[in-house]
């Protein structure tokens, strides 16, 4: 008999799919938002030299650097990470 109504665990499966994916999305955006804030922070090339091409370069890389290990070091000594001794060399650096 294939007209028959659908059973109840078919009607619960079907309400229970727009109900689980609404708590997906739910869940997972405030997630997202978080780690799109941590890669503010991200410094693709860690490894390069402060910018003296110029002394307005150069002056501008001093208080860039010296501001974020200020930052850092007013957070206290757990905030300090690899990011605050790269800041740090390279404020020395100018």
């Amino acid at each position: 008999m294939v007209g028959m109504t659908e059973g109840p665990m078919v009607r619960f499966s079907r309400a229970l799919l727009p109900v689980s994916l609404l708590l997906l999305v739910l869940v997972t955006s405030p997630l997202v938002a978080l780690a799109q804030d941590n890669k503010a922070d991200f410094d693709p090339y860690p490894l390069r030299p402060a910018d003296t091409s110029s002394p307005r370069d150069t002056l501008r890389s001093f208080l860039t650097n010296a501001s974020k290990v200020i930052e850092d070091r007013r957070r206290g000594p757990d905030a300090r990470s690899a990011a605050h001794f790269t800041a740090h060399d390279r404020a020395l650096q100018t």
